[in-house]
């Protein structure tokens, strides 16, 4: 392969992955201008920064098919579900749910918490000590690490003065 080809191919890998970014900023942008959380602007530009771009195939500009995944949560008993790889949202939802509601003491209450495709997801707990005082978050993002981060941001926001017993406690992505 001629240098002109290799160098063409690691130009247009470069490009899908600025294009890709943009559009994450820019989604930011929206997402923060209805928000009037302070902490939106550098958590999204985080999750931006620390994309998880797995699903772009380097130097084609190719998209892989979407990949869903789904986190389920019970609040009575602080049972989770969680799913990936699915080719589609309910599918995701749906068995985030089940595996959630299938737990050892079979919660009745399991609700979809968040749901993704292409991103990661993160579920953070703050455990109930017996007064009713439990707390959790499920978020998204580009990276594991960045969904773990914006799960332990809203725990620990639930949690107040417990906030540092927040901890993550699942993190995946939806490609697996």
């Amino acid at each position: 392969m001629s240098i002109l080809r290799v160098l063409f191919f690691a130009i247009l890998g470069v490009m899908s992955w600025h294009t890709a970014s943009f559009a994450c900023y820019s989604q930011c942008s929206l997402e923060c201008d209805r928000s009037n959380d302070a902490s939106c602007i550098p958590l999204c530009v985080s999750s931006c920064q620390g994309m998880n771009m797995d699903y772009i195939e380097p130097g084609s500009g190719a998209k892989l098919p979407d990949k869903y995944g789904a986190i389920a949560f019970s609040h009575a008993t602080m049972n989770y579900g969680i799913s990936y790889n699915f080719d589609s949202r309910q599918a995701a939802e749906a068995a985030a749910v089940n595996y959630c509601a299938n737990n050892a003491n079979k919660p009745t209450d399991c609700q979809v918490a968040t749901w993704f495709y292409n991103h990661c997801g993160a579920l953070a707990i703050k455990p109930n000590s017996g007064k009713g005082d439990g707390a959790w978050a499920a978020e998204h993002a580009g990276s594991r690490r960045s969904a773990e981060q914006k799960a332990m941001l809203s725990c620990a926001r639930f949690a107040g003065p417990a906030a540092k017993n927040c901890r993550v406690v699942k993190s995946f992505c939806a490609r697996q």
